[in-house]
């Protein structure tokens, strides 16, 4: 028997799950490269779409 279709409310849980790993993941990736230089700006982009996607984490 085939599992229901989750609730839109539980994939966009999980869509925003996935894409806040991968900003963690893009985030330290960009940390290690930046620790020749300092935080570059397209760290500090990534970290503020971060707290982006956890605010609206919070809200669902």
């Amino acid at each position: 028997m085939a599992r229901h279709r989750p609730s839109r409310r539980q994939q966009q849980k999980k869509k925003l799950k996935r894409k806040e790993n991968e900003l963690k993941k893009r985030i330290s990736q960009s940390m290690s490269d930046s620790k020749l230089w300092g935080p570059t700006r397209n760290c500090k982009d990534l970290q503020r779409k971060l707290a982006g996607v956890q605010a609206k984490k919070k809200k669902t």
